[in-house]
Order: C-alpha cells, then sequence, then structure tokens
C-alpha cells in the first residue's frame, strides 16, 4: 500500500521564488521611500525630504507675513533682521540645513539658502 507522502517544508524553488518577488518588490520601492532616482534618471524625493521642504515654506510663509505686519502701520519701517520680528529661534533657521534664512531689510524680502526658489 502506498502512504501519502508529508510535506515538512518548502522546496528549493518555492524558496527562490520568494526571495526573488522580494527583491524586485525592494528595487521598485527603495527609491520611492528612500530618495534617488527613477529609471529615466528622474529625482525621487524622499517623504522626510518633502516634509522638510514643506515645514520650509511654511516658516518662509509666516516669516513673510510677520514682515508684511511690521511694515503695514509704517511703510519705510523694515525690520532690521530677523530677530526684530520676535519669532522662536527654531523658525528663522531651514529645516532642511539648518542655516540662517536670509534677509535683505532694504526690500524686506526673506530667502532659504537651501531652496532659493521657495
Amino acid at each position: 500500500m502506498f502512504l501519502p507522502a508529508t510535506r515538512r517544508g518548502f522546496a528549493l524553488v518555492e524558496l527562490l521564488v520568494v526571495v526573488v518577488i522580494i527583491a524586485i518588490l525592494a528595487v521598485i520601492l527603495l527609491p520611492r521611500l528612500l530618495g534617488g532616482r527613477d529609471a529615466a534618471g528622474k529625482t525621487i524625493t524622499a517623504p522626510a525630504q518633502q516634509a522638510q521642504g514643506v515645514a520650509c515654506r511654511s516658516n518662509l510663509q509666516q516669516i513673510r507675513q510677520a514682515i508684511s505686519m511690521e511694515t503695514m502701520a509704517d511703510e519705510t519701517a523694515k525690520p532690521a533682521d530677523l530677530a526684530a520680528l520676535r519669532l522662536p529661534s527654531e523658525m528663522l533657521a531651514c529645516p532642511v540645513s539648518h542655516q540662517a534664512y536670509q534677509f535683505d531689510p532694504q526690500a524686506g524680502a526673506v530667502r532659504c539658502p537651501t531652496h532659493p526658489d521657495y
């Protein structure tokens, strides 16, 4: 009489298929999670970098609003520096590079040294 064969584990082929599938998923997903370049050469920004960029733009917007509010009463009186706005110190530096924002007192303009297009 024939006894049914019992399986005690996975065959080597099954394990290799699982490893290949995991490797393919890693190749596809890791650049999107960690940043880098895709197959077309386009730069992919990591989610953490995108969040820091949003924080940088938000800081700049709030600083520009504070400058605008300071100059509402007197158009000629622009703040001499960003410290005159009495904002929290962590708001006066870029969260990406931790460099202080650049301020032009004559124009009343502020910009980020890391992201000049913000």
